[in-house]
């Protein structure tokens, strides 16, 4: 996570090509499966971008904005 509320700062989720998950956000399962269907677009393209998803894992509630990266963790 690059941008949003202190706590969530440093976060990795890994998301891979299979739809399985490594780490965490912040236990939030909801919030961790709304990051990996947006991530999954990019990943599927080869596409490095951000994303933006509210805390709550919709789009409401306060913003954090990730930075996915493809290929980085294979």
């Amino acid at each position: 996570m690059i941008d949003g509320p202190g706590p969530y700062i440093g976060r990795v989720l890994v998301v891979r090509a299979d739809g399985s998950m490594e780490g965490t956000l912040d236990g939030n399962a909801e919030l961790d499966r709304a990051v990996a269907g947006e991530a999954r677009a990019l990943l599927d393209v080869g596409r490095t971008s951000t994303i933006t998803v509210g805390a709550d894992g919709s789009y409401c509630g306060q913003p954090l904005r990730l930075l996915v990266l493809p290929g980085l963790y294979g």
